[in-house]
């Protein structure tokens, strides 16, 4: 993989963007989490009294968000490895 290769700026370009797409799927998730006042640690709950600890299965919208990123997780390992068997 070297930079005189011609696709390896649109592959850079793509990583990259799914590096942000990770980043703010961990930030919704974190945030749903705090407006339902969810807690994933019984520890957690000294910041938000009010917090109730979910292991598994919480609010709709959290848990939407954690398959998406759980999914994107999974995606972009697969796709960072097509590129590497592809050269």
């Amino acid at each position: 993989m070297s930079n005189c290769d011609p696709t390896f700026q649109p592959y850079a370009a793509s990583t990259i963007v799914l590096g942000l797409n990770l980043l703010v799927l961990a930030n919704s998730t974190a945030l749903t989490r705090a407006k339902s006042s969810e807690a994933i640690n019984p520890e957690d709950t000294v910041f938000n009294k009010e917090a109730a600890v979910v292991y598994e299965a919480g609010d709709d919208r959290t848990s939407r968000y954690k398959r998406a990123h759980r999914n994107a997780l999974e995606n972009i390992s697969r796709f960072s490895l097509s590129r590497d068997l592809s050269s």
